[in-house]
């Protein structure tokens, strides 16, 4: 009789061990999601990013701070698991492109809604972010400079919106290698130049791609590219210049 009430005394005394176990796990794994601190790297990537952006209304007043948490910092998602930096969600004018008209309201209004699109350049520090998925920079006025060609080497990027932020010059082709991308939205930045497409097919996991008011007429292979791209399941060019 001792044997068998050994064996259920030792399987008792295991399955609450394991019991025990995945409590500690559970409550250290909350506290990390709860604490985490940003990497140390990322952090000043995003320093020298903001250093360089021109922001009148001071929407990035909370980056500051050589200790500071930067996945609390307005615009900024993190893994909270890892910490690491993987959304920068910083679109102008509270999310409404539109939402400011010379014909909506007083001059003081409107120039106080221009005062909060972002300007000035793009620092390419944000390289340092290599889990970066997600980047919004949408509704803000950069002064028609180039979109830079750093951003094609953004390896785990799949959502990138650029899209009513006054870029202008030539389009760089290097944007063909994010190869993870799945939503390209570029509408509405009429003073870029596009020659040619050939950089789209590349893109194999792209299904949402948006470039209306975009003009195409320099880009004499648009249309083979657009024919040859099957795996697209929504895209916008309808308003397009070319079409």
């Amino acid at each position: 009789m001792s044997v068998p009430f050994s064996v259920s005394y030792l399987s008792s005394c295991h399955l609450w061990l394991l019991v025990v176990l995945a409590l500690v796990q559970l409550c250290l794994s909350g506290q990390k999601s709860d604490d985490v601190l940003c990497m140390d790297g990322e952090r000043q990537a995003l320093i020298r990013f903001k250093h360089d952006l021109i922001d009148e209304a001071d929407r990035l007043a909370s980056w500051v701070g050589e200790k500071s948490d930067c996945c609390r910092w307005a615009g900024i998602v993190c893994d909270n698991i890892t910490g690491h930096v993987q959304e920068i969600r910083l679109r102008g004018l509270d999310g409404h492109c539109d939402s400011i008209s010379i014909y909506d309201g007083s001059y003081k209004a409107v120039k106080e809604g221009l005062k909060q699109k972002l300007g000035g350049h793009l620092n390419p520090s944000l390289l340092e972010l290599k889990q970066l998925k997600y980047l919004d920079l949408s509704c803000n006025d950069f002064k028609h400079i180039q979109i830079p060609s750093f951003i094609g080497s953004f390896r785990n990027l799949r959502y990138l919106n650029l899209s009513e932020s006054n870029f202008g010059g030539m389009f760089p082709p290097k944007i063909g290698n994010i190869s993870e991308l799945r939503v390209l939205s570029l509408a509405d930045l009429g003073g870029i130049r596009i020659m040619e497409m050939k950089w789209l097919s590349n893109l194999r996991q792209l299904h949402h791609l948006d470039m209306s008011l975009i003009d195409l007429s320099k880009a004499i292979d648009w249309f083979q590219v657009l024919y040859v791209i099957g795996w697209l399941l929504q895209a916008s060019l309808l308003k397009s210049r070319k079409l």
